[in-house]
């Protein structure tokens, strides 16, 4: 191919212009609750062996009877583990991991009682947390919480700990019980519940100075143990708390070290592990630490001041590759724009203060390495005591927590971040060759059922769960589970902002809320159904679409059918589990109220008047995304680019940019780019951002090689051609998988040219090449396209989901075509998959065709380059932008229906207008200094010397910044777009002010 800035300016008709995540290995935990505090231990120290009597139940472990550990963490929600990555290396490497493994109730105490009895809240009865952190839950003012509850219910004789004792196993517990655990030590002193025969656990769970009730294997009475600490920041609280312990009775661990509670806790496990080899016990422990839970405070190794957000350059290298370590990460629904769709409790959640946020997710991801040390030296003592073989661990989460997605900061609600928790279990009897990821749903209750059959035992009563060991024995990949139920108890009445009274069934695409509220005046339940294919961060409510132009989905037909089988199913699952009617006058009555019907929620949101005309205005400028040497030209002078690709990525120069959704994140495919790594070539690269609103600046992020790596990905389909003007064009996000369009075998007259569809992981960064699109040899017509999905009906050839795909075949010499392909057939469509618009009927009605010759243009413009279509709900109108051969620059198009007509909008951007400001061309405007020297340089034609002027194209809307603002009679559109200039070789972002009028 010619470079860029030798290419001549003569165009043959059909030819370009010069265009010139592996998947993180989730681990698990399970948490609560409370504070937490331990001996500084570091990760390589090894305490020597603990002497101490050996009576009592015990059994050689065997492959049948397994060692069983279950690493328990406080408040981790389950993306935290893509930034653990020692974890992964620990127990995912010969292990499985669970991707979609759920915390029934995600609130620590009941989340933890499930843990102990494999019994859905309803049937153990702890509901709430009920301990001094909240004064308002009524089973604090009756006198019971948490752990006192939990030994009301009877629920102490039928835990795992009592099985696996009565089977054989020698049994300990560290760290975390239940909430209101020091509530019942104070009323009735230090005890132990049935069924450990070694017990460490805090009073109440703290990472400094923190009291353990402690009793040692074969010991009578337990003893309360205060851990203070050197720490300068905590050493005053210390010598107060110790003298406080002492005139209880308690005694003072002396203070020889920082004592952070997750280093003392691993230490005393490593020492009751060691006790265990010695005379060939089967054992089965529970790790519970404190992290990451509130108040986020880590070890001085990684954080020199536990009361400032600032860490160590361990902490900081060690989470240099994490994504959500940065300060300025955030996605789609943290801060959510527009909570209109949502139940009124989050209504009435504030904005949160963005560095507030990000110092509270910092804190807990750095919270988080001291658990890495503790598996590490855990994994240590197994390999040197020879039981590394003979061991099972459990790695799981309690309940997730919010980072501010839909305004919201805790837990105890039905949304992805509170109920998604890693899960990883690793069978050292059955390791396996590589890692297995597996999106089986599983629940916390299956791991109750899971423990007794490893160890060969049984529980006292029924069970809630199923065992997953054919699944970590490799017998089975998948349980029998296509939905999860899941609860959380309200506050009661008057509780401002506090979570409503839920009951939610999800499945591998929906999920289905109804809230017993008590936020309105008749007492009527709320309702959510979320796509989550395609809305992965629960911000379109299809039940309740959202009052600005934010909406992105709307209810169709799938979502009807959908609902009509999850209500039911709901409604069965919590008449026996779910909200029992001891809490009703909390919540609310609980009635079935008459959800909305498909007769009551139209496909969008109400668009008013119907629209008349549509005018463009005006077009500005918002920013210069991509940075020729990372700086451009602003009122005549050099200015920096706020991306600052050059010095980050080494990206000084690319084109187009074709931008869509794909699980919560903003995509863009960039062709034939300039990489400071590169000096010949024009690979094609992908960039995200997870802005809702522009600028974008330096929050673009180029797709790198790897997590960690500094090369940033090139995109190149394997055996397709993908040289300077082969080009991904669009994109596309279907039933979770990222979809996209990538122009091909160019040559100079165009003969050649065609498209072919591939299939990206993120993750892996496997591209599949899925088939060809469009072949212009042919006939094709679609060599570039634009996509959009529908819900089908509504005079469509299908009644069904489609894509819809608006196409043009010679570049610049093509009007704009439609097909439309059935949603579930994309990958492999046949004949009677795919129609093509045909002209119209006398009506007015469209006609479809399956043969691709039988297509007429929906935009008759014949000389069409780079498309985009996108649909406006607030104004029930698609818009279609597309750069223009014979008038140069951007026109805007917009019609009622996909297939047209469209009308002219007039023209968004005119070259000549922009000519000295986002196009240089030194012959017409003298002597100008570009930002950088990428396009602008002198090249030998027709026997001398010229400058190459500039030119723009590949107009891209960028649905998620669309705005409409309405009046009486007229509405202004704010449609902010993508686009591509050549000399200089960049990409800006535009903003057209529309006049629509009613």
């Amino acid at each position: 191919m010619v470079a860029l800035d030798t290419m001549s300016s003569k165009l043959s008709p059909c030819s370009l212009r010069p265009r010139c995540w592996l998947a993180a290995l989730v681990l698990v935990v399970v948490g609560c609750d409370e504070p937490s505090g331990a001996r500084a231990v570091g990760r390589a120290v090894v305490a020597a062996p603990e002497r101490s009597s050996m009576a009592g139940p015990a059994v050689a472990p065997s492959a049948a009877r397994p060692n069983i550990l279950v690493i328990m963490s406080d408040d981790q929600r389950a993306d935290t583990v893509r930034c653990m990555p020692r974890m992964a290396r620990s127990l995912g490497a010969q292990g499985t991991t669970f991707t979609h493994h759920f915390a029934s109730t995600p609130l620590c105490c009941p989340a933890r009682s499930t843990f102990l009895t494999g019994l859905y809240p309803r049937h153990h009865g702890v509901l709430h947390n009920g301990d001094v952190e909240d004064p308002g839950d009524r089973d604090v003012d009756e006198g019971l919480a948490g752990a006192m509850l939990f030994r009301e219910r009877r629920n102490e004789e039928r835990t795992i700990a009592v099985a696996l004792r009565a089977a054989g196993y020698r049994t300990g517990y560290f760290g975390k019980y239940l909430n209101a655990y020091d509530r019942m030590i104070e009323r009735e002193g230090a005890r132990v519940p049935p069924g450990w025969d070694e017990w460490r656990a805090f009073s109440h769970a703290e990472y400094y100075n923190f009291s353990l009730v402690e009793r040692g294997f074969g010991a009578a009475t337990p003893r309360l143990s205060f851990y203070g600490t050197n720490v300068a920041q905590r050493a005053a609280q210390s010598r107060v708390r110790c003298q406080q312990t002492t005139r209880a009775g308690g005694t003072c661990v002396p203070v020889t070290g920082e004592n952070y509670s997750t280093d003392v806790l691993t230490e005393q496990l490593d020492r009751f592990i060691q006790r265990a080899a010695s005379d060939q016990s089967a054992w089965f422990a529970v790790l519970a630490v404190k992290s990451p839970h509130g108040p986020f405070e880590s070890p001085a190794r990684y954080q020199p001041n536990v009361n400032v957000a600032s860490f160590s350059a361990a902490a900081n290298a060690e989470l240099a590759s994490c994504a959500a370590f940065d300060p300025q990460w955030t996605n789609a629904a943290i801060n959510e724009a527009d909570i209109t769709d949502k139940p009124a409790w989050i209504q009435r959640q504030p904005r949160r203060d963005a560095a507030a946020l990000a110092d509270l997710r910092r804190q807990q991801l750095v919270s988080m390495l001291a658990v890495e040390d503790a598996i590490e030296r855990i994994d240590a003592t197994l390999v040197r005591t020879g039981m590394m073989d003979k061991t099972v661990v459990i790695f799981v989460g309690d309940n997730g927590f919010s980072w501010g997605e839909h305004r919201y900061v805790a837990k105890n609600c039905a949304y992805e971040s509170c109920v998604r928790v890693p899960l990883v279990v690793r069978d050292g009897r059955h390791p396996t060759a590589r890692p297995r990821v597996l999106d089986t749903m599983t629940v916390d209750v299956d791991l109750a059922p899971t423990i007794v059959e490893l160890a060969g035992a049984s529980l006292s009563t029924a069970r809630d769960g199923q065992s997953l060991v054919p699944i970590i024995t490799g017998r089975a990949e998948s349980t029998q589970r296509s939905e999860v139920f899941l609860s959380c108890w309200g506050r009661g009445p008057n509780r401002r902002g506090q979570p409503d009274t839920v009951a939610a069934v999800r499945t591998n695409r929906w999920k289905f809320i109804e809230h017993f509220t008590d936020a309105t005046a008749a007492q009527q339940s709320e309702f959510e159904l979320y796509d989550l294919q395609r809305d992965p961060l629960e911000l379109d409510n299809l039940l309740a679409p959202r009052t600005s132009a934010l909406s992105l989905l709307r209810f169709d037909a799938d979502a009807q059918q959908a609902l009509a089988v999850l209500r039911p199913r709901l409604d069965a699952w919590r008449t026996d589990t779910a909200v029992p009617a001891s809490n009703a006058q909390d919540a609310g009555a609980l009635s079935d109220a008459a959800l909305p019907s498909l007769r009551d929620l139209p496909e969008s949101p109400p668009s008013g008047p119907s629209v008349q005309s549509m005018r463009v205005q005006g077009t500005t400028r918002i920013e210069q995304l991509i940075g020729d040497r990372d700086v451009q030209r602003v009122n005549g002078a050099q200015a920096p680019v706020a991306a600052q690709t050059d010095s980050r990525f080494g990206v000084f120069g690319t084109d187009l940019g074709y931008s869509f959704e794909h699980e919560g994140r903003l995509w863009f495919l960039f062709g034939d780019t300039r990489l400071r790594a590169h000096d010949v070539g024009a690979p094609d690269v992908l960039a995200f951002a997870d802005a809702r609103e522009p600028p974008i600046g330096n929050r673009l992020e180029f797709l790198r090689e790897s997590e960690g790596s500094r090369a940033v990905f090139e995109y190149q389909p394997p055996g397709v051609a993908s040289g300077g003007s082969e080009v991904p064009s669009s994109g596309l996000s279907l039933n979770g998988r990222m979809y996209v369009l990538f122009k091909t075998d160019k040559s100079e007259d165009g003969s050649t040219d065609r498209s072919v569809l591939t299939r990206f992981d993120p993750a892996t960064r496997a591209i599949t090449v899925v088939r060809e699109f469009s072949r212009l040899s042919s006939g094709g017509r679609f060599i570039k396209a634009a996509f959009a999905l529908a819900p089908g009906g509504r005079a469509l050839p299908f009644d069904e989901p489609v894509v819809l795909a608006w196409g043009t075949g010679c570049y610049r010499h093509s009007p704009v075509y439609l097909q439309v392909i059935r949603a579930r057939a994309f990958e492999h469509p046949t004949a009677a998959d795919v129609r093509f618009f045909a002209g119209r009927q006398p009506s007015g009605a469209p006609i479809w065709s399956q043969l691709e010759s039988d297509a007429v243009p929906v935009i008759t413009y014949s000389q069409a380059g780079d498309v985009s279509v996108t649909r406006v709900p607030a104004l029930g109108v698609w818009l279609a932008l597309y750069d223009r051969r014979d008038r140069a620059g951007v026109g805007l198009a917009w019609s009622v229906a996909p297939w047209g007509p469209f009308n002219d909008g007039g023209t968004a951007l005119d070259p000549n207008e922009w000519r000295g400001r986002l196009l240089h061309a030194p012959n017409e405007s003298g002597s100008i200094v570009v930002a950088g020297p990428l396009m602008n340089r002198a090249v030998e034609r027709d026997g001398g010397t010229a400058s190459i002027g500039g030119g723009a194209y590949g107009p891209y809307v960028i649905e998620r910044f669309t705005r409409v603002s309405e009046e009486p009679g007229r509405a202004t559109l704010r449609l902010r777009w993508l686009l591509s200039t050549w000399n200089p070789y960049v990409v800006h972002l535009m903003e057209s002010a529309v006049d629509v009028r009613r």
